[in-house]
């Protein structure tokens, strides 16, 4: 069972620090990312928190200073972060919880990622 639905068990979902209602997706937990020798796949790893009905992603090269932003996808199923993505490079991902296309989270923790073999 996934974080948010053991939340919702205990009626326990809070929000983030920053003024968003719900509290950003965790790396590994809510969402992981996939590198290919061609491109990078999120995959959401849970039913949506109440009050959201998708993830948005971002990316960038590490040590960018700027993230680019990618789209909506689930929040139980793939989304392609980055196609094509350059071979030997690593890259940051992040996600967070969207309503509508509306950020309802901030962003979570990077997610490590190698465009690789």
């Amino acid at each position: 069972m996934g974080r948010w639905a053991q939340a919702r068990k205990r009626g326990s979902v809070v929000g983030s620090a920053a003024g968003f209602p719900l509290s950003p997706p965790l790396t590994g937990d809510d969402f992981v990312v996939a590198g290919s020798a061609v491109q990078l796949n999120a995959f959401g790893q849970d039913v949506c928190p109440p009050g959201a009905d998708g993830l948005e992603y971002r990316y960038r090269v590490q040590g960018d200073p700027d993230f680019i932003a990618d789209g909506v996808g689930p929040c139980d199923d793939q989304t392609e972060v980055l196609n094509p993505c350059v071979l030997g490079l690593p890259y940051d991902v992040q996600a967070r919880w969207v309503l509508g296309g509306t950020p309802v989270s901030d962003w979570s923790a990077s997610f490590e990622v190698d465009c690789d073999l």
